[in-house]
């Protein structure tokens, strides 16, 4: 999320809004016209879950406060991005509406990153507390509207904004200079799959079909980067010698820093996203800004980023011959490939700007403000 906070919240403070950064002290980045604040302290690592827990509570307290003490001087709304601990989340945002502070959230992964099958009914009343909701995709707004029912929390769409500006020189890297880097034979033809690695990003499926490739593109060589969330990745590796495709894929299960980024989406002809679930994909903006095309399954919010035939290709999901017949068709074709790319590089910045994103995201504020807001004078 990084890449995404740091273009948000840039743009958020031309909006002519007091901006401040809250986040954890894993964040160490330079702020330009806003503050970065870090009161989430010691919440990842290895310290026990009760530990990180408290910390996480702790964090919030501090949150509350502090947006207390601003109240008494102008209107203040907190602004959440993803749900981590709905039970300490919903008391945290009926604390902040009882002080007169509205809340809105972003549900980047509208269930995804919660575990539903037991929390179904906290997230749905979490999610019907805030006072406005904003989603990035028509798929994830469709859901959202499913999990509340009868609801009175208003649902804004409002897109995920592009990376474009966010790599530097990355994306005019040379091909060449990147594969040489990375040792890669230059006349290969090479796929890349990046992000964190869960199940629903559909890994499985695309690994099953590298040997339906490699019968047509013997040369062809899978790059994979991602830190595995929840689960181990003995799956992927067994599964990698059970297909015989060892000396075809590269993979390194870690975050891939954001340096090493474009030597990776430089490296590749082609961007996979064989996922199975996806409200919106930021590795398919991130394949836009390096001006790469991707090949992705046809699933949720996938559907209105790629568009088919012009930035990349939609495929069924887990249907490993289309995935593979898709992937040789735009891999043999390196013209194609590029114009692709040229096209979700320019589609992405015309229809992607941050500025109008938070110009609309400041327009949520007010209505939520005029909903639930009121002076520390009032509170």
């Amino acid at each position: 999320m990084l890449l995404f906070d740091l273009a948000f919240f840039k743009a958020l403070a031309k909006q002519d809004l007091n901006v401040t950064w809250v986040t954890c002290d894993e964040t160490q980045v330079q702020s330009e016209g806003y503050e970065l604040w870090t009161p989430f302290r010691g919440i990842y690592g290895k310290s026990h879950t009760w530990r990180r827990g408290l910390r996480y509570m702790r964090g919030w307290w501090k949150l509350l406060q502090r947006a207390r003490e601003e109240l008494n001087h102008h209107p203040v709304v907190i602004h959440q991005q993803f749900v981590t601990l709905p039970p300490v989340e919903l008391v945290c945002v009926l604390t902040a509406q009882r002080l007169g502070i509205p809340c809105v959230l972003t549900p980047h992964d509208v269930t995804l990153s919660v575990d539903v099958s037991h929390t179904s009914w906290l997230l749905r009343r979490l999610y019907r507390q805030f006072d406005a909701l904003i989603v990035h995709s028509e798929n994830a707004r469709a859901e959202l509207e499913r999990i509340l029912g009868d609801n009175t929390s208003p649902i804004y769409l409002i897109p995920h904004g592009h990376y474009n500006d966010s790599h530097g020189d990355g994306p005019k890297l040379e091909q060449t200079v990147a594969r040489m880097r990375l040792g890669i034979p230059q006349d290969s033809h090479v796929i890349v799959l990046i992000g964190n690695i869960k199940p629903e990003k559909g890994l499985e499926y695309l690994l099953r079909a590298i040997p339906l490739v490699l019968r047509d593109l013997p040369n062809t060589i899978l790059l994979v980067g991602g830190r595995p969330q929840h689960h181990d990745v003995g799956f992927y590796e067994r599964l990698i010698d059970e297909l015989g495709i060892r000396s075809h894929v590269r993979v390194r299960w870690e975050y891939l820093p954001d340096e090493e980024l474009p030597l990776y989406y430089r490296s590749a002809d082609v961007v996979a996203l064989p996922y199975i679930q996806a409200y919106q994909s930021g590795v398919c903006l991130t394949a836009y800004a390096y001006y790469r095309p991707v090949v992705a399954s046809a699933v949720g919010g996938l559907t209105e980023q790629v568009l088919d035939g012009e930035t990349g290709y939609l495929v069924p999901p887990a249907d490993l011959q289309a995935l593979a017949d898709t992937l040789i068709k735009i891999l043999r074709d390196r013209a194609l490939a590029t114009a692709m790319g040229e096209r979700g590089h320019n589609w992405a910045t015309e229809h992607l700007d941050w500025d109008m994103i938070a110009a609309q995201t400041a327009k949520v504020y007010q209505m939520a403000w005029h909903k639930t807001g009121k002076s520390g004078s009032e509170s």
